[in-house]
């Protein structure tokens, strides 16, 4: 099975992190602000994305969304290759994952973060269910 949200993600956080870094050396110059903009801008043009997929009718995924967003703001955040390095780095991951296997695909879930440190037997005494 194929990836595509978990190394767009991945991906996408690697940017960031360039781009705050960039910032700093460059002492906050218009074209790193406005790069590290729009690279925050990913993130909030994936629930976009996800719901014009959902008011169209497409099938709503998570992963195409963050795909779509990374493609659309890639050349805004560093020139017109970083789409086609986007694409390049979701390929290097299948491939890393479907020919090494070097650890269960269960470990990379998204979603684990929260519920492993709070046990639902706490939220259920505050009341608050997700």
């Amino acid at each position: 099975m194929r990836e595509l949200g978990i190394p767009s993600y991945v991906f996408i956080n690697a940017l960031l992190l360039e781009k705050y870094i960039d910032m700093f050396i460059y002492d906050a110059t218009f074209q790193t602000v406005f790069a590290l903009a729009m690279t925050l801008n990913v993130f909030a043009m994936v629930r976009v994305i996800f719901a014009v997929m959902r008011k169209v009718g497409l099938t709503e995924s998570y992963a195409l969304s963050v795909a779509f967003a990374g493609l659309f703001n890639g050349s805004f955040i560093g020139g017109s290759f970083y789409p086609m390095a986007q694409l390049g780095a979701v390929a290097i991951w299948n491939v890393y994952f479907v020919c090494l296997k070097p650890f269960d695909r269960f470990h990379l879930r998204i979603d684990r973060g929260y519920a492993d440190h709070v046990p639902s037997s706490f939220e259920t005494m505050r009341g608050t269910t997700f």
